[in-house]
């Protein structure tokens, strides 16, 4: 059978997104859901703030009896945590920081406005433009109740959580976190200074491929090596199947003979959605789904094993898949413009996503070491800069697509 065309890099995202919808929902306890998605939008459940409260220590009054100059009757005190006693016309009341308003009151004066003793206050001339509402923040002026608060699919960052937690939001509904399962494959990978063989390498993109997992909020084991052996690969993927709601095996994707992964997935009844994409590098890339007798949906995604083949795929496809399960209404990479530094060319024919620097003045440079097999520059970039696949050239000055290398 012939093998297939690459498909573009959007029209592959876009098949991509189209089998991933978000995960079942859970209810947390608010201090639990930092990182989650709102399965839901969140809701004031009455007015924020709840009543009138002073922003300034000061003196409560009816900004109509307000005189300057002039010594004003002194009775009460409004403390924050205590309901406040109501106002007396033609009186003024003590007031501190976040007490709520005393009933008449509709202003406060600052306390450094003022002189006082226990039963009078004298306010400074510097205390003019006493107004209805001055230095009170309202009942209701952030949200009225049963307006919208957060959108679902917000992802609870500690603002928000703070939001939610002034709303009243005990338990908060959320979307589940994926579960995701890299399984490293390749005769020649070993662990991390253990010790080495002839043609041995350390096995790195395991690790890497978790990391950026966990950084979109996601759960992420490494599974243990797996050999270049039909079965060896089988039985490691089969495995995986069982827990995970993504697969990554990396390496052994590809059409040579000790390549058993697409195979693999095709004996365990993987669909697959497409294989191979028109960009460079990570050219040999698998997605597809599979459905276990009980229904439940895994998604695999099988990455080229090069290190930077692994790093642009995953970031490219594997985040926004990531972004998708976990609820994010907007899971698509966003490129920005930035200004080339230097002349980049390369072969035409396919996209290509060269690592790079981004500068703070928005002006952007490649680095040395763009070989699929290069981690140095891998350590260095903080962005991919896409040079189109129908141009050679692109002149110093020139602007580029960029994706910033932030993982969330």
């Amino acid at each position: 059978m012939p093998s297939p065309e690459p498909l573009p890099f959007d029209a592959a995202l876009t098949r991509l997104l189209a089998e991933v919808s978000p995960l079942a929902v859970e209810t947390l306890p608010l201090a639990e859901a930092a990182g989650r998605r709102l399965a839901g939008a969140a809701r004031a459940r009455g007015p924020l703030p709840a009543f009138d409260h002073a922003t300034m220590d000061g003196f409560a009054l009816r900004a109509s009896e307000f005189v300057a100059e002039t010594p004003m009757p002194l009775h009460g005190e409004a403390r924050a945590g205590r309901a406040a006693p109501p106002l007396r016309p033609g009186h003024a009341m003590r007031i501190f920081t976040g007490a709520p308003l005393p009933a008449g009151a509709d202003a406060v004066v600052a306390q450094e406005d003022a002189t006082y003793t226990d039963s009078s206050v004298y306010f400074a001339s510097s205390a003019q433009g006493v107004v209805p509402g001055k230095f009170v923040r309202a009942r209701g002026s952030e949200l009225a109740e049963g307006a919208d608060a957060a959108p679902t699919g917000c992802e609870i960052g500690p603002g928000l959580l703070a939001l939610l937690a002034l709303l009243d939001h005990g338990n908060v509904s959320v979307y589940r976190r994926p579960r995701v399962v890299v399984v490293p494959t390749g005769d020649e990978l070993r662990a991390p200074g253990s010790t080495p063989w002839a043609g041995s390498i350390p096995e790195a993109n395991g690790a890497m491929i978790a990391a950026m997992a966990r950084g979109v909020g996601a759960e992420a084991s490494v599974a243990p090596i797996a050999r270049d052996d039909r079965d060896a690969t089988l039985a490691a993927l089969s495995d995986a199947l069982r827990d995970a709601d993504l697969v990554v095996p990396i390496g052994g994707v590809s059409v040579g003979d000790h390549d058993h992964v697409p195979a693999a997935l095709d004996a365990l009844g993987v669909k697959r959605v497409f294989y191979k994409i028109a960009i460079k590098p990570g050219k040999p890339l698998l997605f597809g789904t599979h459905v276990a007798s009980d229904g439940r949906m895994a998604r695999v995604l099988a990455l080229p094993g090069n290190p930077a083949s692994a790093f642009v795929t995953f970031f490219l496809f594997g985040l926004p898949l990531l972004r998708a399960l976990a609820g994010a209404p907007s899971p698509r990479p966003t490129p920005r413009k930035a200004t080339l530094r230097q002349a980049v060319r390369h072969a035409t024919g396919r996209l290509e996503f060269l690592r790079g620097f981004l500068h703070d003045d928005g002006t952007v440079e490649t680095l040395a070491a763009q070989a699929s097999g290069a981690a140095t520059s891998l350590a260095a970039a903080n962005a991919l800069l896409a040079m189109p696949a129908e141009l050679a050239e692109l002149a110093a000055g020139s602007a580029i697509d960029v994706y910033p290398l932030s993982t969330r």
